[in-house]
């Protein structure tokens, strides 16, 4: 851990080994139903880093402040000893957990009351049964929002507009772990927008 640029910068890093005995896998039945079993063994090796940047401009007569998050993840987890029936699936990836994964998000706040967000995942492959015969392919979801905060009387206002997968990724917004019948995936949205008001009442100091 480390803070960086007069501690405007705060940098983590973690490391992890993790090794379980009788780990629960996850199974699905015949009508897709749930189910889990104790078998053999797991390891969990990753890597994970975060970084946060914050900075204010007390002299500017346009921006207010400015704060970036990011975020890395390493996961090499597999396998150590798993058996099913005859079929030996030692050392295989552990599926339902991509190995490598990225996030970043940005909020920018100017003086007069408007702001923009804009965050970004970015997620690699993912196998999604134990032999690792079957996968997803990475991809990237964008999103961004604007808004305009001002106050009016009592009244705190917030109206704002924005979207989703702007990028128009076509993804899973959940994976069915070993599914009997090869129905892994659940289609989430495609390119999607937004638009809203908020009202909030102003407390008295």
């Amino acid at each position: 851990r480390s803070y960086l640029l007069k501690r405007a910068l705060h940098i983590e890093v973690t490391g992890f080994y993790f090794k379980l005995n009788n780990a629960l896998v996850q199974r699905k039945d015949g009508s897709g139903a749930d189910y889990y079993i104790n078998a053999g063994d797991t390891k969990q090796k990753g890597l994970e880093v975060s970084a946060d940047y914050n900075k204010h401009f007390p002299g500017s007569a346009i921006l207010r402040s400015l704060q970036i998050r990011g975020g890395y993840t390493l996961h090499d987890f597999t396998y150590g000893t798993l058996l099913k029936d005859t079929v030996n699936f030692s050392g295989k990836q552990l599926p339902g957990v991509p190995k490598n994964a990225v996030s970043i998000a940005a909020d920018l706040n100017l003086t007069m009351g408007a702001y923009v967000n804009l965050t970004w995942y970015q997620a690699g492959e993912t196998f999604l049964n134990d032999a690792n015969s079957a996968k997803t392919k990475g991809y990237n979801l964008l999103g961004a929002r604007i808004g305009f905060r001002f106050s009016y009387g009592k009244w705190m206002l917030n109206f704002y507009g924005g979207g989703d997968n702007l990028l128009d990724e076509k993804y899973s917004l959940g994976n069915d772990i070993n599914d009997p019948r090869g129905r892994f995936f659940n289609a989430a949205a495609l390119r999607n927008y937004y638009a809203g008001v908020r009202i909030g009442h102003l407390c008295k100091q």
